[in-house]
């Protein structure tokens, strides 16, 4: 019974790896993009903070 416990949690748990890594994949370049667009802006206002 418990061969078909892990079984059955790894059927479950294949697709949802297989649709985490697809939507990295894709989303993956967009999110690096706006991570870095958002970082430059911020260090960039950095001497507009200070004063």
């Amino acid at each position: 019974q418990a061969a078909t416990q892990i079984n059955e949690m790894t059927l479950s748990f294949i697709p949802k790896l297989v649709a985490l890594v697809a939507v990295i994949y894709i989303g993956g370049p967009w999110l690096l993009r706006a991570i870095t667009s958002y970082t430059e802006r911020l260090i960039g206002s950095i001497p507009y903070l200070i004063g």
